[in-house]
């Protein structure tokens, strides 16, 4: 727990402002946030180097985007069908 540098009162980790005086309370050190957190600091501890190399589009997806396409296909051409025989 630190002290205010104005009065000398006890101060709470989290008060930003002495309770007795009014002056402001400055964090120590251990306190700063820092005011730039690079991304590629972050995720350097946290990803292994053995991953295998990511895939630009899963087979699964592709399939899965043809198939709908086709349905989609499908429904125009089975709706022209039925509507030019009015």
């Amino acid at each position: 727990m630190s002290t205010c540098g104005h009065c000398g009162e006890a101060l709470d980790p989290r008060w930003k402002f002495c309770i007795v005086c009014g002056s402001p309370v400055t964090p120590t050190q251990t306190e700063t946030i820092p005011s730039v957190i690079r991304l590629d600091d972050v995720l350097a501890d946290d990803e292994p180097d053995d991953l295998p190399p990511k895939k630009k589009a899963d087979v699964a997806v592709v399939v899965g985007v043809v198939v709908a396409t086709g349905g989609v296909a499908l429904i125009i051409a089975v709706a022209i069908a039925v509507f030019s025989q009015r």
